[in-house]
Parts: structure tokens; sequence; C-alpha cells
């Protein structure tokens, strides 16, 4: 798996394609390549179509016989957080924070919640993006121990309906709500603001919310 992912993000950081800007400098060259839409994506065993920021269908790019996928699409299947400062010309593929960890696997709820750990094996799919460790929120709360150690919790959510998660800190303080339209593809990353929280708790109106690609910094 992380083989995969290194190889495959060394050759698609060339031609991201994501809404970054294109911007003419020196260090930029004009190439001729071509689309591929004949080529299939499977991964993991699952057949995959690629999309960009505006839910429109992408495809790899075949250029001096080396096949390029947009790394966007490549962090949508893989669960990978990529973004892009401009002012440094620098893109970011995972976590930006050397203490970031992922919240799935490192923090345990003490009480309530349906919590899927990679180890427990089993995956959902969404749209075109497969997960293997989630949470499944529901009308009651899962508590989880942060002991005031965190900044923020980034995470994406599905449902098949709409509904709202809630995000509670040290009891009953609102800390977040958000929406989530049933059945749009997950490509929205939420962000809940946890500095100084000791207790947090989560659940979703109405039930059956996934909550996944959760990292806690």
């Amino acid at each position: 798996m992380k083989k995969f992912l290194s190889k495959i993000c060394l050759i698609s950081v060339i031609l991201a394609s994501f809404a970054i800007g294109v911007f003419a400098d020196n260090n930029m060259q004009e190439i001729k390549a071509y689309m591929n839409k004949g080529l299939s994506i499977v991964f993991q065993g699952n057949v995959k179509s690629m999309y960009d920021g505006n839910n429109k269908k992408v495809y790899p790019i075949t250029y001096n016989g080396t096949i390029y996928l947009p790394i966007k699409s490549i962090g949508q299947m893989t669960g990978l957080a990529v973004s892009y400062d401009n002012a440094a010309k620098t893109l970011y593929i995972g976590n930006k924070s050397v203490g970031a960890k992922d919240f799935i696997e490192t923090i345990k709820p003490y009480e309530g919640g349906i919590h899927y750990t990679i180890e427990r094996g089993y995956t959902k799919s969404f749209g075109e993006k497969t997960v293997d460790h989630y949470i499944y929120l529901n009308s009651s709360k899962a508590y989880y121990d942060l002991g005031g150690k965190y900044n923020k919790i980034s995470f994406k959510l599905y449902n098949e309906d709409d509904a709202t998660a809630y995000f509670y800190g040290d009891g009953d303080e609102l800390i977040g709500k958000y929406d989530v339209k049933g059945k749009d593809l997950p490509n929205k990353t939420y962000t809940v603001d946890v500095k100084g929280v000791q207790q947090l708790s989560i659940m979703s109106s109405p039930h059956w919310t996934y909550m996944f690609d959760a990292v806690i910094e």
C-alpha cells in the first residue's frame, strides 16, 4: 500500500490537476501530452473514476510513454489530504503538521459510538471513495477523552440522507455543527476547533452519518 502510494504520488505531482492556478514562470515548460480516456484505474480491486473540484470527470494523461494521474483525484481515492500553498509554491500530500495523528486509529471512544478501526476489517464505499476506517455517528453521543492536548480535528462526512453532525466540548457546549447533503460525494473537508477541550462528544441527526479521513492535531 505504502509503495503504491509513493509511486502514484511521484508521478502525480507533475500534473497536479486541482484549483491551484497556473502561473507561467522560468520553472515551467510547455509539453504535448494526450488525455487517455481509454485507460481504467483500479484501486484496491475497485474500478475508480476521477473528478476535479467541480465534480467534473477527469482522465489520466499519457506523456512520453508515462501515465500521469491528477493528484487531487488520487487524494480522494486514497484518503490523503492534498493542498497547495501558492506563496510557497509547495504541494502538500498528507498531513502538513508533524504532530498530526489519525483520529480514528489513535483515539477510541470511552462511551458510545460505533468506531471502526482498520484492524476490524470493514470497508465502506461512498460514491467513488472507499474507506477502511470510520466512525458511524448516530443520535446517541460518542465520547472521546482529548485531555486538552489538541487544537483541531479535520474530517469528512457522508450520509445517504440530509443530516447534521454535532460536536460538543466538555459537556453540552456546541463547538461544531455541520450539515451534510444526502448522497453528496464526500469531497469537502470540515474542521472543528478543539483547543483546550478535555472531553469531546459527537452525534448525528438523523443518525447514520459516516465520519472518516479524520486527522487530529
